[in-house]
């Protein structure tokens, strides 16, 4: 599609099924990595399937799927499982996903968060 506006790919993702994020595991950057595509991707109401990143802290697992492991196959196994699920389960995670990050993650929050620890 070439280069789009912001406002047509939340679209896109909106209209999805599935967002997907699979990233590499054993790299280094991976310890200190939380990948803002996966935010965005929550934001969205769509439901996410990524990797468990070392980065990503724990409570974030609630609202997303996870890859089982490394390489197209372990990719294709969770795609298949999660496609195998009632749509309305996966509007629930998107939405939960949703809900998470607006009510508990948003910027206003966050900045009161880098507030408290640089006082």
């Amino acid at each position: 599609m070439g280069r789009v506006d912001n406002k047509e790919v939340v679209e896109k993702e909106r209209q999805a099924t599935l967002l997907v994020n699979p990233r590499p595991v054993n790299e280094e950057f991976t310890l200190y990595s939380f990948p803002s595509k996966n935010m965005e991707y929550m934001v969205s109401g769509t439901p996410v399937l990524t990797t468990r990143l070392p980065g990503m802290p724990e409570e974030y697992y609630n609202y997303v799927y996870t890859i089982g492991g490394e390489g197209a196959g372990a990719v294709t196994e969770a795609l298949k499982k999660l496609l195998e699920k009632p749509q309305e389960e996966l509007f629930k995670k998107g939405e939960a996903a949703r809900r998470f990050v607006l009510n508990k993650k948003n910027n206003v929050l966050q900045a009161e968060r880098i507030k408290r620890l640089l006082v």
